[in-house]
């Protein structure tokens, strides 16, 4: 996981993570990164539930 970023929604974080040489940007609650105590460098499961184009 890298440096988590704003989202224009206040309830709402970007999580960017790392997958190979993938990069996935993953959109949730700030509720829940504070659950799961997301932090830059930490490690991560991802399961994506939906995909949209970025660029």
């Amino acid at each position: 996981m890298r440096e988590l970023a704003e989202e224009a929604d206040p309830a709402l974080i970007l999580a960017p993570v790392r997958v190979g040489e993938t990069d996935l940007i993953a959109r949730l609650t700030r509720r829940s990164a504070d659950a799961l105590a997301l932090a830059p460098g930490r490690a991560v499961w991802a399961q994506v539930s939906s995909v949209a184009p970025v660029g």
